[in-house]
C-alpha cells in the first residue's frame, strides 16, 4: 500500500514538474520575441537615421521607447530620438529629448555629451546679428560655462570653449550695438552704463576702446568732468595709439 501511494506520488510530482516547465517555456518565449522585436524596430531606426530619413527614424525610436520601455533599446532609442531632432535643426524638440534623458538616466555614461548638445541646442540658435534678443546667447553662456565647470576632462571642452567665447563675443557686441543706440538717442546714462559693463565684465573684447569713447563722451554729456578724465587716462593706458584720444584733448 505504502509503494502504490508512492508510486502515485511520484507520478503526480512529475507531472507538475512537466507542467512547471511548460509553463516556463511559455513565459520565456515572449521575453525572447519581444527582445528581437525591439531590437529589429531599434536598428530599423538607426538606418533610417544614417540614411537622414528623420521623420521615419523619429518614428522608429518612438515606436521603441514607447512600445518597448523595459527593454535594454528603450533608453538607446531616446537618446538616438534626441540625436534626430537635433540633426535635423529642430532645436527645441532636441533639447527637450536631451532633458528627459537627463532627468530619467542621470548616471547614465553618456550624460557628458547630452549635456554638451543641451549646450549646443542654444548656441544653434543665437541670432546671426547683434540687434535680435541676447535670450539664447544667455543661455548658451550659462549652459556652457556650466558644462565646462562640470566636465573638466571632457572631449568636447575645446569646441565648448571656442563656442563660449564666440557667444561673449556677440554679447559684447550687443551690449555695445545698444550703447551706440542710446547715444545716437541723446540717452547717455542709459548708454554709459552699457559701456561701463562692457569696461568692467569683458577684459579681452577687442571694441573695448570704442566703449571708452561712449564713456568718457557721456560723462562730458553729463557735466561729471572728473569720471570723464578718469576713463580717459585709462583709455591712454589701454589703447595708447587710439584715434579717440584726441577727441577729448
Amino acid at each position: 500500500m505504502f509503494q502504490s501511494f508512492y508510486l502515485s506520488l511520484r507520478g503526480c510530482l512529475s507531472v507538475v514538474a512537466i507542467s512547471l516547465f511548460i509553463v516556463s517555456c511559455a513565459e520565456q518565449q515572449p521575453v525572447r520575441d519581444e527582445f528581437a522585436t525591439a531590437q529589429a524596430a531599434y536598428e530599423k531606426g538607426l538606418t533610417h537615421k544614417n540614411k537622414k530619413r528623420w521623420e521615419d527614424a523619429i518614428a522608429s525610436f518612438q515606436d521603441v521607447k514607447f512600445r518597448y520601455p523595459l527593454s535594454p533599446f528603450a533608453k538607446k532609442a531616446e537618446l538616438d530620438l534626441a540625436d534626430v531632432y537635433y540633426l535635423k535643426k529642430d532645436y527645441i524638440e532636441s533639447r527637450s529629448a536631451y532633458e528627459l534623458f537627463v532627468k530619467f538616466h542621470p548616471s547614465d555614461a553618456n550624460i557628458p555629451f547630452v549635456q554638451y548638445r543641451i549646450g549646443l541646442t542654444y548656441y544653434q540658435e543665437m541670432p546671426k546679428t547683434v540687434d535680435r534678443d541676447e535670450g539664447p546667447v544667455l543661455k548658451t553662456i550659462e549652459v556652457l560655462s556650466d558644462f565646462i565647470k562640470s566636465y573638466p576632462k571632457s572631449s568636447y571642452k575645446a569646441d565648448t570653449q571656442d563656442k563660449l567665447r564666440e557667444a561673449r563675443q556677440w554679447m559684447m557686441h550687443h551690449i555695445l550695438y545698444i550703447a551706440h543706440y542710446y547715444y545716437k538717442t541723446k540717452e547717455y546714462k542709459a548708454a554709459l552704463a552699457r559701456a561701463l559693463d562692457i569696461i568692467e565684465k569683458y577684459p579681452g573684447f577687442p571694441q573695448r576702446e570704442k566703449a571708452y569713447f561712449y564713456i568718457i563722451s557721456c560723462y562730458n554729456r553729463l557735466k561729471e568732468v572728473e569720471n570723464a578724465r578718469k576713463y580717459l587716462q585709462k583709455l591712454k593706458q589701454e589703447f595708447p595709439n587710439s584715434s579717440f584720444i584726441n577727441d577729448f584733448e
